[in-house]
């Protein structure tokens, strides 16, 4: 009604010159002879008077237009700041759009019974801690949390036992859709009797006990995902039958149907519960571009953002048990051979403050694609506490896997299964797949989990070092020589041990000074290192240009060591150069690169 008026106030504004022309040429009339020159000065003030009048409704409807978009971007902060887990309406709206035109027969009274029936079935699970009982309803990452969980509460001699669970409402808050995946956010309200006992009260008197306890209030919004093919859904998994094939299943650790065996918990067939938020912590963020994802996804079409997100998790509650437990031998098996020695090295006591873990967001937010190895990295928002305190970290997980490595579409969420065959793996310990017999940890694995403030800083540093290096080095003459100085440099980063990630750089950086496709300066890494350094260079200027670059490239990782040394001695010797021409070549890098540092720093 106010938006009427004002138009109408405006048009009576800007019309009413018209108006009263047209009531003075009706007093002042005169015969047809006598107004041939005022009609022409009346035609002219009307498209005058006509003109103004769309300019005002133009220039009101702009303003109007500003205020209104004004008025909603101040409705959706005050709309996110009074109840951050909620999404934005219209940004829920358009993706519960891009849902129901996927799968036009989803029913959202349906998804929701059936997130109720999970809600109630995992915490009554948890409460007689038989978490894996439900693990059909869950994916990997999150059984993994609560068996971590549950390993944390009995570490310490206490348990929480909770009876009479009453959900009083639950609301879809956010939703989110993918080119592969759907997920939908439900935030649950709850009321629940909860008692910590210790390890020596049964069962029965621990549910005694919980059920003297005043009624507490629970808010916390479940995530559920799927890639549910439309018309493949025959049962529902919270009514304990496979979606697959609608036969009974049973309730037990292995999530797979014994009649068709169909994977659970993949995703493919139903909904799976991905993800327990508190209700105060979760936030839907929207989703920024991810750098070297498109390059990924050339590399393996149907790898996907959930079930990377999924791996990360159960990764990192694997690594959290690795310490919690001192068993690293378990880990094995998600983790890369070089992490894995470095993690056997720690020390087996529980670190201070992993009393109490929470993961929140797990947000993929890079990807490293190499010749030989592609590389994913994981922003993590978790906190460690104890009874009195509490301490928040993001850190910077990555995961490695070998660049040939594809991704298995019917295991999905189901993530702690065998990439080769997508078999179940009982033994926890096991690097090999029990039914195929392939290595484990080709799949997704830990490499480290780095503060992330120190992991931009390492990176940052990395890439400055490879570049300047590359630069001192200098120019090849032709093609040919670029071959033979890369298969050099390639020896020389070998000689002291395994190939660090400053040394990889140095390679790469070189590779692309030189017009060296990666894949092959990868591939030298594998090469004889006696055929790296069999040819010589021609001319003394060549040879001096040689040994300087395999200065640089020793000196690449921080150091010379001694191995090196006497590697590029005995390099001086095979080229024929003078005796000080290694020292010159060394004092000539250095003075190089200090020259670099002050350029830099000024």
């Amino acid at each position: 009604m106010s938006r009427r008026l004002v138009l109408l106030a405006l048009w009576a504004l800007l019309s009413a010159p018209a108006l009263a022309g047209a009531a003075a040429g009706l007093q002042d009339w005169q015969p047809p002879a006598s107004r041939q020159v005022e009609e022409l000065d009346d035609t002219n003030h009307r498209i005058l008077v006509l003109a103004l009048v769309v300019l005002g409704f133009g220039v009101g409807a702009y303003v109007l237009g500003a205020v209104r978009s004004r008025a909603a971007e101040i409705k959706a902060y005050d709309y996110a700041r009074k109840d951050p887990c909620r999404q934005h309406p219209e940004e829920r709206l358009q993706a519960m759009r891009a849902l129901e035109s996927r799968d036009p027969q989803f029913d959202p009274d349906v998804f929701l019974t059936h997130a109720r029936r999970t809600f109630l079935e995992v915490r009554t699970a948890r409460a007689q801690e038989a978490v894996q009982s439900a693990a059909r309803l869950m994916s990997d990452g999150l059984l993994r949390r609560e068996l971590v969980e549950l390993a944390l509460r009995e570490r310490q001699g206490r348990r929480s036992v909770e009876v009479g669970a009453l959900v009083d409402g639950a609301e879809v808050v956010a939703a989110e859709c993918d080119a592969a995946y759907d997920t939908l956010h439900v935030v649950f309200y709850a009321e629940v009797r909860r008692a910590e006992v210790g390890p020596k009260v049964d069962r029965e008197q621990a549910q005694l006990l919980a059920a003297q306890k005043p009624l507490s209030r629970v808010k916390e919004v479940w995530s559920f995902e799927r890639r549910l093919e439309p018309g493949r859904c025959a049962g529902r998994l919270a009514e304990g039958k496979c979606p697959s094939c609608g036969a009974p299943v049973e309730r037990s650790a292995v999530a797979s149907c014994q009649y068709c065996q169909a994977i659970l918990n993949s995703g493919a067939h139903d909904w799976v519960l991905a993800k327990i938020s508190r209700g105060d912590d979760f936030f839907c963020s929207t989703r920024q571009v991810i750098p070297g994802w498109a390059a990924l996804r050339a590399r393996d079409p149907l790898v996907n953002r959930p079930v990377l997100e999924d791996r990360a998790s159960l990764v990192f509650w694997k690594w959290v048990e690795t310490h919690v437990s001192g068993t690293p031998e378990r880990f094995a098996r998600l983790c890369t051979p070089a992490a894995f020695e470095t993690l056997a090295q720690c020390a087996t006591e529980m670190p201070r403050g992993f009393e109490r873990i929470d993961l929140g967001e797990v947000r993929l937010a890079l990807v490293d694609c190499e010749p030989d190895r592609e590389r994913a990295h994981f922003i993590l928002y978790w906190c460690t506490a104890t009874e009195r305190w509490e301490l928040p970290r993001k850190s910077m997980l990555t995961l490695e896997r070998a660049a040939g490595v594809r991704t298995r579409e019917e295991t999905g969420l189901a993530t702690d299964r065998c990439h080769h065959c997508a078999g179940f793996q009982k033994e926890l310990d096991a690097v090999e797949c029990a039914w195929c017999g392939a290595l484990l940890p080709n799949d997704w694995s830990f490499v480290n989990l780095v503060p992330l403030d120190d992991f931009y800083e390492t990176r940052h540093a990395q890439k400055e070092q490879a570049d300047s290096v590359a630069a001192l080095i200098g120019e090849a003459a032709n093609p040919h020589e670029s071959l033979r100085l890369l298969a050099a440099v390639a020896a020389m980063v070998r000689v002291d041990g395994p190939v660090r990630e400053s040394e990889r750089a140095l390679l790469l950086r070189c590779a692309e000074r030189w017009g060296v496709p990666p894949e092959r300066a990868m591939a030298m890494l594998e090469a004889p290192m006696e055929g790296q350094l069999s040819s010589r260079p021609r001319g003394e200027r060549e040879a001096r240009r040689v040994l300087r670059g395999l200065a640089a490239a020793a000196c690449v990782d921080g150091g010379l060591g001694t191995q090196e040394r006497r590697l590029l001695g005995q390099l001086s010797a095979q080229l024929k150069l003078p005796p000080g021409a290694l020292k010159a070549a060394l004092d000539e890098f250095e003075a190089a690169r200090d020259e670099r540092r002050e350029q830099a720093g000024g």
